[in-house]
């Protein structure tokens, strides 16, 4: 695919879904290891919850994003693809989705590690 270049001003709560608090815990420097595939990443039951969450429970189009992720070279492109495609489309900066949202964006993240 063409690398994903924003040139779209996002709001800023939206581009704050991306930013890295830094990790206080050793659990949390652990939990960033590198995914090599983001489909076998997640369990059944966060795969349910974050197709039901983050993408409308629309299950194609949870599984066309994660092939999409999965092609991407870095996560530029990665960041670039969620803002224009889903994070406004559905709501991950409402306060009820904005964990989700974040969890699922440093899993992301995590593929281009």
């Amino acid at each position: 695919p063409e690398p994903a270049t924003s040139t779209t001003d996002f709001p800023p709560e939206a581009e704050a879904l991306f930013e890295i608090p830094p990790a206080k815990e050793l659990s949390e420097k652990l939990s960033m290891t590198p995914i090599r595939d983001l489909r076998k990443a997640m369990g059944l039951n966060e795969k349910i919850f974050t197709i039901n969450e983050l993408f409308g429970g629309d299950k194609e189009l949870y599984e066309s994003a994660i092939l999409m992720l999965n092609e991407l070279d870095n996560f530029e492109q990665a960041k670039a693809y969620l803002l224009e495609n889903m994070v406004l489309k559905f709501g991950w900066t409402n306060k009820d989705k904005k964990k989700k949202a974040r969890n699922f964006i440093n899993l992301v993240r995590r593929r281009y590690l």
